[in-house]
C-alpha cells in the first residue's frame, strides 16, 4: 500500500472518530429535547453574532426577540444605556450561553418569573440607588410589603403606555402615578370618590405630589413632616400667626381635615363642623368652651363666629 493511500485511510478514520464523538457528546437543545446542538461546518454562516460576551448586543437579541427589543426602545433605558452593549444583559444576565444554546429559558434570567421582589429591586437599585427619590427605597413601606420596582414601573412599556405617558409629559417607564397606586390602595381610592376631595382625578396632582412613593423617613412616606406638606400648596394658611390654632400647631392639618377626601365640606373629618370642634373643645377633653354648651350644639356651627380657624394676629379666640 502506498504512503498516500495509507494517509487517506488514516485521515478518514480520524474524521469518522471525531464525528462519532460529536454525535455522542453534542448537548441537547433546551427548547427542543429531540434535537442536538451541532457545531457549524466551516462553510456555514452563523445565524447570529459569534457567541462572545462582547459581541452579544441588543441587536443580537433582536434577531429573535424583536417585540421585546422594540418595547425596550420605547423606554428611557434606551437613551441612558445607548452604546453600552449592556441593554439586555444588565437585567437578564450574560446572554452568551443563551446564544450558544440557540435559545431556551433556562439559559437566561427572567426577573419577574425567577427572582424575588427584593432581588428584582436590587437589579434596579444597582443603578438607581442614589441621593434623592430612591435614597430610602430599601427601607420604604413598599419594600417591606414585598413590592418591587417592576410592580409599578414597566421596563418594557407597551405602545399605548408610552403614548399616554408622553401626553402627560412623563417618560414611558413612569406610571400614571395615581392609577398605579390606587390599584392596590383601594381604601384611598374610595376616599378620592368622596364629595369633598383633592383634585387627583382631574390631574391637578397625583399621589407623588405628597408622598415619596419610593421611601421616606416620614410617616406614611410623606415628603414633608406635619403641616409643612400641606403648606407647600396652601400657602395662605402658613402664617406665622400671633394666635395659632393649637390643633394645627401640634398635630398638623390632619387634626381636622381628611387628607384624601371626606363627606364634610373642606375635607373636614366630620360632616357637622360643630361635632368636629367639640371633639376637642369640651369639658371632658379639658378644653371647655367659654359659653353655654347649648349654644354650640343647637345653633349653627362654630365658624360663624370663629372665622379665623387656622390662626389670627389680632384675637386669641380666633374670632377674626
Amino acid at each position: 500500500m502506498s504512503i498516500i493511500t495509507m494517509f487517506t485511510v488514516v485521515a478518514g478514520l480520524g474524521v469518522a472518530l471525531v464525528q462519532s464523538s460529536l454525535q455522542d457528546s453534542a448537548p441537547v437543545r433546551p427548547d427542543r429535547p429531540d434535537r442536538l446542538i451541532r457545531p457549524l461546518a466551516a462553510h456555514q454562516t452563523p445565524p447570529l453574532a459569534a457567541p462572545m460576551p462582547d459581541d452579544v448586543t441588543k441587536e443580537t437579541c433582536a434577531a429573535c426577540h424583536e417585540d421585546q427589543v422594540a418595547s425596550f426602545d420605547r423606554s428611557e433605558h434606551r437613551h441612558a444605556m445607548a452604546g453600552t452593549g449592556d441593554e439586555c444583559s444588565s437585567c437578564h444576565g450574560d446572554a452568551t450561553a443563551h446564544v450558544e444554546a440557540g435559545g431556551g429559558q433556562e439559559t437566561m434570567t427572567h426577573p419577574r418569573r425567577e427572582l424575588s421582589a427584593q432581588q428584582q429591586s436590587d437589579l434596579c437599585l444597582d443603578c438607581h440607588e442614589k441621593a434623592g427619590e430612591q435614597a430610602h427605597t430599601r427601607l420604604g413601606e413598599h419594600t417591606r410589603a414585598g413590592v418591587s420596582c417592576i410592580d409599578c414601573h414597566e421596563t418594557h412599556p407597551s405602545e399605548h403606555t408610552a403614548q399616554v405617558a408622553h401626553r402627560s409629559g412623563k417618560g414611558a417607564m413612569v406610571p400614571a402615578t395615581s392609577d398605579a397606586c390606587l390599584r392596590c390602595h383601594s381604601q384611598v381610592a374610595a376616599e378620592f370618590s368622596m364629595p369633598s376631595r383633592h383634585r387627583l382625578h382631574e390631574g391637578a396632582m397625583d399621589c407623588s405630589s405628597c408622598h415619596n412613593v419610593h421611601g421616606s423617613t416620614n410617616d406614611r412616606q410623606v415628603r414633608n413632616e406635619g403641616k409643612d406638606q400641606c403648606l407647600t400648596c396652601h400657602q395662605d394658611k402658613r402664617g406665622p400667626f400671633m394666635f395659632e390654632h393649637e390643633a394645627g400647631a401640634l398635630d398638623g392639618c390632619v387634626s381636622c381635615h381628611a387628607p384624601h377626601g371626606s363627606a364634610g365640606r373642606h375635607m373636614l373629618k366630620e360632616r357637622d363642623p360643630r361635632a368636629l370642634c367639640l371633639s376637642c373643645h369640651s369639658r371632658e377633653m379639658g378644653k371647655g368652651v367659654p359659653h353655654g354648651r347649648a349654644s354650640t350644639t343647637t345653633m349653627g356651627d362654630c365658624t360663624r363666629c370663629h372665622t379665623a380657624v387656622h390662626g389670627s394676629n389680632v384675637d386669641p379666640f380666633l374670632l377674626h
